[in-house]
């Protein structure tokens, strides 16, 4: 979906590099604005609450 809404193309290295951030943030080990989320820390783990 993101690659057909921003018309990213596979081919260009900076186009790969934006599928990759999103892909991290659908996951969930980032959040939009890039931080990296660390789940080792047992205080930040809040499964039942929204990031």
């Amino acid at each position: 979906m993101v690659m057909n809404e921003m018309k990213l193309d596979m081919s260009m290295a900076d186009h790969r590099k934006v599928v990759k951030k999103y892909e991290k943030v659908f996951v969930g080990v980032m959040t939009p604005e890039g931080d990296v989320i660390n789940f080792a820390d047992e205080n930040k783990r809040k499964p039942d609450s929204p990031l």
